[in-house]
C-alpha cells in the first residue's frame, strides 16, 4: 500500500504490486470550532495544511514532510512526529 512514496526510504524496499491510495483522497468533514478534520488516506498533507490555515490552525504534532506528495495515510503509517511531540503528542 503506497501513497505519495515520500517515505520509500524508510523500512524495506516495496515489493510486489503496489496499491496506490492517492485516488482515495479528499477532506470528508472539517469542523474548525471542534478542532476535528476527517480525511481519506490519499489526501495530501498540503491540502490538509491549506484547509487548516484558513482558520489559523495546524496539525499539532508537526509531521515531517519528505516532499510535496506526503499523504495522511503515510503520516499515520510511518508514525513520525516533529519536535512538538513531547508537548503536543504524537500522531
Amino acid at each position: 500500500i503506497r501513497g505519495g512514496g515520500t517515505k520509500d526510504w524508510y523500512g524495506q524496499e516495496p515489493a510486489g504490486d503496489l496499491l496506490d491510495t492517492r485516488p482515495y483522497s479528499g477532506i470528508i468533514d472539517y469542523e474548525p470550532t471542534e478542532l476535528v478534520i476527517t480525511a481519506r488516506c490519499g489526501t495530501s498533507l498540503a491540502e490538509i495544511d491549506a484547509a487548516l490555515a484558513q482558520h489559523n490552525q495546524m496539525l499539532a504534532w508537526e509531521p515531517p514532510r519528505f516532499g510535496g506528495a506526503a499523504t495522511v495515510g503515510g503520516m499515520v503509517a510511518a508514525g513520525l512526529s516533529g519536535p512538538s511531540r513531547a508537548s503536543a503528542g504524537a500522531v
